[in-house]
């Protein structure tokens, strides 16, 4: 092995089921594990980055069923993340009002913690039609929305 070898070497990567091909950023010398990588994420139509943390050396069962269970009641967190984004948008636009939620915005990342505690937060960014220069973030807690960010 050369030396650029050795010190660009890649990350490993994983084979998981359900998210694909994950690259290990974070090898577990702490007993803590983080997988990057794409993965098809239904509401968005197409595929997603995601970052999974875990206790474990693969994604956990509980993680793999928080995804799934996800796709299936997104339509639930629909009204509430509109809510968030009609107030904050209005500081901007007086009138500001999402008429298609799911066409104005698409979900491109999704954070999935390890699910160690009741209290885990996961996050959920989106891209919009109405600002290709910004991404908004919401993360969640119980399912709650706890914050939403707008960066760019």
């Amino acid at each position: 092995m050369g030396l650029f070898s050795f010190l660009f070497k890649k990350p490993p990567v994983i084979q998981d089921d359900l998210f694909g091909a994950l690259r290990v950023v974070d090898e577990g010398k702490d007993g803590y594990y983080m997988f990057e990588g794409n993965t098809f994420f239904g509401p968005a139509n197409g595929e997603i980055g995601i970052l999974i943390g875990s206790f474990s050396p693969t994604p956990t069962l509980s993680q793999k069923k928080f995804f799934t269970t996800l796709q299936q009641q997104y339509d639930r967190y629909v009204p509430h993340m509109q809510t968030r984004i009609e107030s904050e948008f209005r500081k901007w636009k007086q009138h500001f009002t999402v008429q298609d939620f799911k066409a104005e915005f698409i979900p491109d990342f999704l954070d999935i913690p390890a699910f160690d505690t009741i209290d885990d937060v996961w996050s959920l960014s989106f891209t919009t039609i109405h600002d290709g220069n910004h991404t908004l973030t919401f993360r969640f807690r119980n399912n709650e929305i706890t914050e939403m960010h707008v960066d760019g």
